[in-house]
């Protein structure tokens, strides 16, 4: 499903649809950030299968698939704000990037099956003890071949 939030902002995801008096979708904190939109915000939900194409710009340009792309590497990029207030919390002491991935991206990347990642998305991953940093995906390579769109996406 393809989210399109505030501002054209569009990006695969996993929705939960309740239908009651009103019908309402939840997304994850990571997806209504990079969406922009708050609570209560109005969302167009687009099914990847059968979708009708017109030329597309920007991020609706992932509206011309039918599936996401299977992502055989990403790289992720810890914000320095972010990493600045995790290293001041921790003692002031430099933290090696191997502790990085091991601490807050192997176990985003394994304890979920087809993560659903986009250049220059923000994801917010947290650790055991609670502890938060930011990462921006910098470089996405699909399998198969080289980055063919602007805005490169698809599932892990």
């Amino acid at each position: 499903m393809v989210v399109i939030g505030r501002r054209r902002h569009a990006a695969y995801g996993r929705v939960r649809i309740a239908k009651g008096k009103k019908v309402t979708v939840t997304v994850s904190q990571n997806l209504a950030s990079n969406l922009r939109i708050r609570q209560d915000d109005k969302v167009k939900l687009v099914p990847l299968a059968g979708s009708d194409h017109e030329d597309r710009s920007g991020d609706l340009i992932l509206l011309e698939v039918d599936t996401p792309a299977v992502v055989a590497a990403a790289t992720f990029s810890p914000l320095e704000d972010s990493l600045n207030a995790l290293e001041s919390s921790e003692g002031g002491d430099e933290i090696a990037e191997e502790e990085l991935m091991e601490r807050f991206v192997t176990p985003y990347t394994q304890d979920r099956s087809n993560v659903l990642i986009k250049r220059g998305n923000v994801l917010t991953l947290r650790d055991d003890n609670g502890k938060k940093l930011d990462f921006m995906i910098t470089h996405v390579d699909v399998a198969g071949g080289p980055e063919t769109q602007e805005n490169t996406a698809g599932t892990f």
